[in-house]
């Protein structure tokens, strides 16, 4: 007996899914940070931020949860969005709830910036050019190829995204014809080890015997000083 062939609308059918199976699979988001955080979002609003299942989540965006979702929910997931707590469920991280739910403007920004510093291939982009100007086109377009791996058919969707998240974070000045990319790598790293001096604050604010009233109170100080001066590294310093 001979097997038929398989006719056109099934081999459409499979390419179609090979396509999105491999977008869904990319190494870097395809969604910019901001349109990242639209199924976060629907989550907090429509399910109080609690776990839900893709098709849960899907339902409350009135869409359906396969193809191009599952590709928003990789996005997501990369930028640092979404989480997996368990299996065959999805949850808002504390980075999302950060930028949707912000306690100051600051808080946001802050955000948006650590969302980028996740993403693959765009942070990668972001720490090669900080602090200088982007190159001109076919100098940008070889160095995405040849250096980060681009492949070159995905240039014009790698270039939109990477330019519209780091405008989100201002992490780029326009001067011209020119884009300079912003270097605040060291904000963010001062901001981990600022959070990592409080905790070790923190284990030695235990009052030993003898000690005085004073020193309780130069202790407690130190700490409230260092915690706003490193978990808002974004204010200003006083003159």
């Amino acid at each position: 007996m001979t097997r038929k062939k398989a006719g056109k609308p099934a081999k459409k059918a499979l390419l179609k899914a090979t396509a999105e199976l491999g977008n869904a699979q990319a190494k870097y988001p395809r969604h910019s940070v901001e349109r990242a955080l639209r199924i976060p979002r629907a989550i907090l609003e429509q399910n109080a931020g609690r776990a839900c299942t893709p098709a849960e989540a899907a339902g409350y965006l009135g869409v359906g949860f396969r193809g191009p979702f599952t590709v928003e929910v990789s996005s997501a997931i990369k930028y640092g969005f979404l989480t997996r707590p368990e299996a065959g469920k999805i949850q808002p991280t504390d980075l999302a709830r950060s930028i949707l739910r912000p306690t100051n403007s600051e808080e946001v920004l802050r955000g948006y910036r650590a969302a980028v510093m996740n993403a693959p291939d765009i942070s990668a982009v972001y720490l090669h050019y900080r602090g200088e100007n982007i190159p001109d086109e076919t100098f940008f377009n070889n160095a995405l190829v040849d250096t980060f791996k681009i492949p070159e058919r995905d240039l014009g969707d790698f270039k939109q995204i990477f330019f519209e998240s780091l405008e989100t974070a201002k992490l780029i000045e326009k001067h011209d014809d020119k884009i300079r990319v912003l270097d605040v790598s060291t904000e963010v790293q001062s901001n981990l080890s600022g959070v990592q001096r409080v905790k070790k604050l923190a284990t030695t604010a235990d009052i030993k015997a003898g000690e005085t009233c004073l020193s309780c109170s130069r202790l407690r100080l130190r700490m409230v000083i260092t915690t706003k001066r490193y978990l808002n590294p974004l204010s200003k310093k006083p003159a």
